[in-house]
């Protein structure tokens, strides 16, 4: 998105997540800031209330599938069933309109985070945990710092004129390395996710780097 105004649209995906979720709102709450979160619907049935208190905080409540299966080898028509079925769903649970969808394993916006977990655990086992309250912190703090405030994607979109690219980012600061934990094999995190073609939940933490290359699915 280009706009005139200092904004940029921060998003959450695969939560909400019962134990990180809440400490993000929080760290959203201490900053006075708003959010997407693109939420897997399964996790929403788990925890109806963190869907309810997302949305009546003021963020937005965003689709990112059913479950975190990729939806590229599923036909139009039945991806279309798929998603109307979960947006409606998910729509009853918030108490608020789904606008919006992401698709598991790409279609990244402005900062990409997670508040919750979509088959990490399945990669390699976390110790000590990956501490995404922290995360949610150092990503806030460094785009103030920048002069930049954080607003939905729907508002952004509202605001803004789209413009079609594709950002990553690999460098990861030392004090986000911190925050990052290391897997039970001992690589970092974000290399683990990289090599697995997994998102590391950590675009936009450190030095912007812009790569001409497609995102594609594992």
């Amino acid at each position: 998105m280009r706009t005139n105004r200092p904004y940029v649209a921060v998003t959450f995906d695969d939560g909400p997540d019962g134990t990180w979720t809440p400490q993000v709102l929080e760290v959203l709450t201490d900053r006075a800031c708003c959010a997407t979160f693109f939420m897997l619907l399964y996790n929403a049935r788990a925890h109806p209330e963190l869907v309810r208190r997302v949305a009546a905080e003021g963020h937005e409540v965003a689709l990112h599938g059913a479950d975190h299966r990729s939806l590229v080898h599923v036909s139009r028509r039945a991806v279309r069933a798929r998603l109307e079925s979960a947006a409606s769903e998910l729509a009853a649970i918030a108490g608020a309109p789904v606008k919006l969808f992401r698709p598991p394993f790409g279609a990244q916006t402005v900062v990409l985070a997670h508040d919750g977990r979509a088959g990490i655990d399945e990669q390699c086992a976390l110790d000590p945990p990956f501490d995404r309250a922290g995360m949610a912190e150092l990503l806030i703090g460094g785009l103030a710092r920048r002069g930049l405030h954080n607003i939905t994607v729907s508002d952004l979109l509202a605001v803004g004129n789209v413009h079609r690219t594709v950002w990553f980012s690999h460098y990861i600061t030392p004090r986000a390395r911190q925050v990052a934990p290391r897997c039970g094999c001992g690589r970092p995190l974000s290399s683990a996710y990289r090599e697995g073609g997994r998102d590391d939940g950590l675009a936009g933490i450190g030095t912007e780097h812009r790569a001409g290359r497609r995102h594609r699915d594992p």
